[in-house]
């Protein structure tokens, strides 16, 4: 059983978390400034501030070397975090972009926003890998374990069929008659893409605006959306906007739906802002998730799909990954501007 389900107490502030451990932790940045609470984490872990000044961070992406990077949605950039704390510009958008995800595959950057998927360098240089995607979403990106380039896309827009029915991945029959025509790219869909940009496929769709995207050691793909998390079957249907999970809506639009929606693995505690599978045993056991609500708490799901609360006192959670060696999870804080490492401490039961 997981060191969390073991001990239950609670410890404040960065030191009341530390106890005498044979190697040492990262450096904390500084101690939590007056703006910011001290956040609460199980016993065996430290939280560690990591590097303030973000304005508004929506993802972070591990790059080569080890290094951490963060994605600002506006200002558009790629900020690299140095181990002094420092913010260091990358790449920077347009004035009119806004950059909402990253993830590091053949060697370089994906970001998305404004319609398109770019591709940078480490040292900055950019080109456009996607475009033609739909406007008005957010897109969170993640590298797969096949190497190609996975996106998750959502929509508020209203699409051919009426509003929050946005772009279905396939033709659709309506009531009481009618039909419309699906394409890909559609939205409320994951998106499976080539290293290079040439191929743009549909892996699975009828999602409720998605946030969180990752893949577990064993290769399953975990979504989460506003209060659902799922385990992605690809060419499935999940249900979005007739079925809430596999409760039907009061008035679905749909004459037949293409397939029965399945049941998510969980039923989120809030509204979900990030998600990020554990890689290794050093955090806890791979493949829980941890998800960031609205309520600036971060809660983990086993296996059974059983929430439990494990972060408290963040202000708006915003992004959130996994050290390449599963150590530690950062998280970017949009309510404080903060960046954040919580890892387990070395020899703690």
């Amino acid at each position: 059983m997981w060191r969390l389900a073991l001990g239950l107490g609670l410890c404040l502030g960065l030191s009341a978390c530390e106890t005498p451990h044979p190697r040492p932790l990262s450096p904390p940045l500084s101690p939590p400034t007056a703006k910011a609470p001290v956040l609460i984490v199980p016993h065996g872990y430290a939280a560690r501030l990591m590097a303030e000044g973000l304005e508004d961070p929506r993802a972070v992406a591990m790059g080569p070397n080890g290094g951490v990077y963060v994605v600002e949605g506006v200002p558009a950039s790629l900020l690299r975090i140095d181990g002094n704390g420092s913010l260091v510009p990358v790449a920077t958008g347009g004035a009119d972009d806004a950059w909402t995800g990253a993830a590091f595959v053949a060697g370089r950057f994906a970001v998305a926003g404004g319609g398109r998927i770019l591709a940078l360098t480490a040292e900055g240089k950019r080109s456009t890998l996607v475009e033609g995607l739909p406007a008005a979403t957010t897109i969170t990106l993640e590298a797969g374990p096949d190497g190609w380039l996975y996106a998750a896309v959502s929509s508020v827009a209203a699409g051919p069929a009426g509003p929050g029915r946005d772009i279905p991945c396939q033709d659709l029959d309506l009531r009481p008659g009618g039909s419309v025509k699906g394409r890909v790219p559609c939205t409320n869909s994951v998106l499976r893409i080539a290293p290079d940009g040439a191929t743009v496929e549909a892996f699975a769709w009828g999602f409720g605006r998605p946030v969180g995207l990752d893949f577990t050691a064993d290769g399953r793909l975990m979504l989460a959306e506003s209060g659902l998390l799922w385990t992605v079957t690809p060419g499935v249907w999940y249900g979005w906007p007739d079925y809430h999970g596999q409760m039907a809506m009061a008035d679905p639009l749909l004459a037949a739906t293409p397939n029965p929606p399945p049941a998510p693995l969980a039923v989120l505690p809030g509204s979900a802002r990030a998600m990020a599978v554990a890689r290794g045993d050093e955090f806890g056991p791979p493949g829980e998730v941890f998800v960031a609500l609205d309520d600036g708490t971060v809660a983990f799901i086993d296996s059974a799909g059983a929430p439990t609360p494990f972060v408290a006192g963040l202000r708006q959670p915003s992004a959130m990954a996994f050290s390449e060696d599963g150590a530690a999870l950062w998280v970017a804080d949009a309510g404080t501007g903060q960046l954040w490492r919580i890892e387990a401490v070395p020899g703690a039961p």
